[in-house]
């Protein structure tokens, strides 16, 4: 049992990088859910549809093979209703996938990076938001599980791939971080200066396109990502083309829940 081992502190002592994606639940949903079927069209969750799909994916909870009690799916279901319109189908959408999000992947990754913090453990913490404008999944999936890892390996410099700037520079950002934290067990790097990328020969097809929409406007630092910890705020960074900032206390009222 995982959280017996954890709850007794058995488990390797090492700083750890996790975190989860914004829209986790969209990707299983496709081949759970009938109005998933046709992904380039956006479902239509009514307020009947909501409760029979949260119903269906959290039959077991908390523990397979016992059916979920009626109190705890009731209390489920009103966590995350659109109460102002229970009818409105894009609020419904946005919740049926935060439901599965928090309840899988976002919220666990939580628990699990407080055992680790709680024995004075290096931990960092992401939420990745980025939906990928090279793939086959409309934008309404958002960032689906598993959609960062195509930046951490550097797919947008692949030859071939239709990447816009922003997604390129996103790249760059996460090989720097992922790089030095298996390097020096931490995404910041040793030094306690400026930060600067992975270097690219003039040579390589993308330098100039990354150098005109990107270093040309930058100091050429990464932000720094500091450190998750219990007993202050929790601290974790958002990435994304738009963004990468540090916030405190992701989802913590709906964790609080679960």
């Amino acid at each position: 049992d995982p959280l017996s081992l954890l709850t007794a502190g058995n488990f390797k002592k090492c700083p750890i990088l996790i975190g989860s994606n914004s829209d986790e639940g969209n990707l299983f949903f496709l081949g759970f859910f009938e109005d998933y079927q046709n992904i380039f069209v956006k479902p239509t969750i009514t307020y009947a549809k909501f409760q029979e799909y949260l119903k269906k994916y959290i039959n077991f909870y908390p523990r397979y093979p016992n059916p979920i009690s009626n109190i705890r799916m009731q209390s489920i279901i009103d966590r995350y209703s659109n109460t102002g319109n229970l009818e409105d189908t894009d609020a419904n959408y946005e919740n049926l996938d935060d439901a599965i999000t928090d309840f899988e992947y976002t919220c666990p990754a939580k628990n699990l990076a407080d055992f680790y913090a709680n024995e004075n453990l290096d931990v960092y913490f992401y939420y990745f938001t980025e939906h990928s404008n090279f793939g086959i999944l409309p934008e309404h999936f958002g960032s689906i599980h598993g959609m960062e890892i195509e930046y951490v390996f550097g797919k947008p410099f692949q030859p071939g791939s239709e990447y816009n700037p922003k997604e390129f520079a996103l790249s760059h950002r996460l090989i720097k971080y992922w790089t030095n934290f298996a390097k020096f067990q931490d995404p910041n790097g040793n030094s306690a200066g400026p930060l600067s990328f992975l270097s690219l020969n003039e040579n390589n097809p993308y330098y100039k396109l990354l150098y005109e929409h990107f270093f040309k406007n930058s100091n050429d630092t990464l932000k720094l990502w500091p450190k998750y910890q219990v007993s202050t705020d929790r601290s974790y960074l958002i990435l994304n083309g738009n963004e990468i900032e540090s916030h405190t206390n992701l989802r913590a009222d709906y964790c609080d829940f679960w």
